[in-house]
């Protein structure tokens, strides 16, 4: 299930997310996110928009562009907040996770498939 992390830096991130535990038994304790096909949201305003529904856009980049790998872990002091994303979020987000399965290809060039950016409608 998806989530909207909120980083310390101010930016928005949606993943599927999981505790990092370290330890065991009593000492075990949490540490950390790990976060899964994480892209960062941004908000786009287009207030002439003729259509009320058509006045706000959500933009999906990539969290680390730089990289083919899908999950990342982060220290729980980077992270301000999590929280549960708008239904239509989460159905953009997984559509975006399907387009990624089928286009995180390595080519012999060694050059990927992908797009770094995708907008939700």
């Amino acid at each position: 299930m998806a989530s909207i992390v909120t980083l310390r830096d101010g930016s928005n991130v949606i993943a599927e997310i999981n505790e990092i535990y370290q330890g065991e038994g009593d000492e075990r304790r949490g540490v950390g996110l790990q976060l899964r096909d994480p892209f960062t949201l941004e908000l786009y305003e287009f207030p002439d928009a003729e259509n009320p529904e058509d006045r706000s856009r959500v933009k999906f980049s990539r969290w680390n562009s730089f990289t083919l790998e899908r999950t990342f872990r982060l220290p729980y002091d980077s992270v301000v907040c999590v929280s549960t994303p708008d239904p239509n979020l989460t159905s953009a987000f997984e559509e975006k996770q399907k387009f990624f399965d089928a286009a995180d290809v390595v080519d012999s060039t060694g050059e990927t498939n992908d797009t770094a950016t995708e907008t939700a409608e």
